[in-house]
């Protein structure tokens, strides 16, 4: 779809989905927005003139004048960047913790008073412009005491390792809970003994080079193990762009070069390659299907 308009902001064609690139939903999701009034006017003038076309004009009218289409752009802008980051190979278990809490901190800041209030008169305004109706705020509901929640309560782990954070792991990796925990007392306490007085920023630097130094994977087996796990954990099973559209590629790439039925030959042979093959009976179905006797191969 093109919008031809001189008040277009933003792209004038929009941008199509596609399921295999996560960032690209944020791009169309953008290019609605900035041509949000040119969109309906067209939808409008569809759902007026077009029979045919009416009833899928108004459906897609009624999709995007939903308050909470227009609300949740604020949401999509700062989980662009993560989408993105999430979807490299090279990116590490980390990096990706650090990234989602960052934008965990950005979208609760969005939730304190002053800027919930600007963006919730900016979504409004919209909503008003385009007739959408406004929805009912809930009642905050507080989690109960006895259930171990209050207002105040922190909803962030301790950094400091527990019984239920070893034995997950313990659990997770099949690890023994009381000889992984023993480990890491005793390497904290070396490590200790010898980087006494030594700041936090300089702790995480001093840890990699006494661990580089000291070969702990014959002493810490299980430290040792769990750090492996760590630094190649992957972050997600998905990347950019998936191994269907490659094959998709490849398939086209070879219909053009053989036919179809040795194509799907070639299919079947890939598909179930597992079978036992009779090739003595291949060898005689093959020699009989020649029409010409004298060219007929010898192949036994």
């Amino acid at each position: 779809m093109c919008l031809n308009s001189s008040k277009v902001n933003g792209p004038k064609s929009l941008k199509k989905l596609c399921e295999t690139r996560w960032y690209c939903c944020t791009d169309a999701l953008k290019a609605v927005y900035l041509n949000f009034s040119e969109i309906f006017e067209t939808l409008e003038h569809i759902y007026e003139n077009d029979i045919v076309s009416g009833g899928e004009a108004k459906s897609l009218m009624n999709n995007i004048l939903n308050f909470e289409f227009i609300f949740f752009k604020n949401v999509f802008e700062q989980t662009h960047i993560l989408s993105k980051y999430l979807q490299s190979p090279s990116i590490n278990f980390s990096t990706a913790k650090n990234m989602c809490n960052s934008t965990l901190d950005v979208l609760k800041e969005l939730r304190s008073d002053i800027k919930f209030e600007y963006k919730w008169n900016e979504v409004i305004e919209m909503a008003d412009k385009y007739q959408v109706e406004h929805p009912k705020l809930k009642r905050k509901k507080s989690i109960p005491l006895k259930l171990g929640g209050s207002e105040t309560q922190s909803l962030y782990m301790s950094e400091e390792p527990t019984e239920d954070l070893f034995k997950l792991v313990s659990d997770t990796y099949n690890f023994n809970t009381h000889d992984l925990k023993t480990e890491l007392e005793n390497f904290i306490r070396m490590f200790n003994q010898k980087y006494d007085n030594i700041s936090v920023s300089e702790k995480l630097e001093a840890k990699k080079d006494y661990i580089r130094q000291n070969y702990i994977q014959k002493g810490f087996p299980l430290i040792t193990e769990s750090l492996k796990i760590f630094l190649t954990i992957p972050t997600n099973t998905a990347s950019c762009e998936r191994s269907f559209p490659c094959l998709k590629r490849m398939k086209i790439y070879l219909r053009t070069t053989m036919g179809h039925e040795r194509l799907s030959s070639l299919a079947n042979l890939q598909i179930e390659k597992n079978d036992c093959i009779d090739f003595d009976q291949v060898i005689d179905e093959f020699d009989a299907t020649c029409l010409e006797r004298g060219r007929r191969f010898g192949l036994k």
